[in-house]
């Protein structure tokens, strides 16, 4: 039976995404949470975590509309600063500079893969977000040109590696679309996303919103995102994720 719900003037179809000996996959999200969030925005812990929440609730109903596979997220923890304004790992609880940059990024994440990836059981099939309340440079002589999100470790959902993928993002309101499509193209090649810009009608639009710096979110699934996704699966070997507990 075909379900649907109606999203505003948009109807919202379910997806089978034909993936072969493969019922479900249970993504584990791990968000590291910048304490100028709490600073900037003058809000207590406590209160911050209630929109994180809810977001990542959202985008785990976002991709409810697929089957074969079911594919689910679960926060596995939050790394938060109770009170400074630093962000784990990244910061030095002495020297909070009010800019982020790249090099900052990769030293902490070296210190969190050493130090917290067994105690948290992260394999290369979980993914960490990185959630700022500053833009990421890419260098230190730069004094413009920022970043609002980044890909780390890039790769697909399937492929196996050492460690979990790690995506920045800069927070907004947490509905908006830099860490949503950097999820989305996890289960995609980067070929495929090519070929439908090319031949799936209307994609370009949804592709252009969805990575531009426009902070609206993506309501809907569509039939572009659900034929690479399929294409995905119909081509990696996704097997190791029967083994992940829901």
């Amino acid at each position: 039976m075909n379900r649907e719900f109606d999203y505003d003037t948009h109807r919202q179809e379910y997806y089978n995404l034909q993936a072969e000996n493969l019922e479900r996959m249970h993504i584990k999200l791990l968000p590291i949470i910048d304490g100028r969030i709490l600073n900037y925005g003058i809000i207590d812990t406590r209160t911050l975590l209630r929109p994180i929440l809810s977001y990542y609730n959202y985008i785990d109903m976002l991709f409810g509309v697929f089957s074969s596979p079911i594919i689910s997220f679960n926060i596995s923890g939050i790394i938060i600063p109770e009170t400074e304004a630093f962000m784990p790992f990244i910061d030095s609880k002495d020297a909070v500079s009010s800019t982020i940059y790249l090099i900052d990024i990769l030293s902490g994440l070296n210190r969190f893969m050493v130090r917290k990836k067994t105690y948290f059981e992260l394999n290369s099939y979980d993914i960490v977000i990185l959630m700022a309340g500053r833009r990421l440079y890419k260098d230190l002589s730069e004094s413009h040109g920022t970043v609002a999100s980044k890909n780390f470790y890039k790769r697909t959902i399937c492929d196996a590696t050492e460690n979990p993928s790690v995506i920045f993002s800069l927070y907004s309101d947490y509905l908006h679309d830099y860490l949503i499509w950097f999820l989305i193209s996890k289960f995609m090649t980067s070929a495929r996303i090519k070929h439908e810009l090319k031949h799936c009608e209307g994609f370009g639009d949804t592709f252009i919103r969805m990575t531009s710096r426009r902070r609206t979110y993506v309501p809907w699934m569509d039939h572009c995102i659900a034929s690479m996704m399929s294409h995905y699966f119909k081509n990696h070997d996704c097997s190791s994720f029967n083994n992940n507990e829901f």
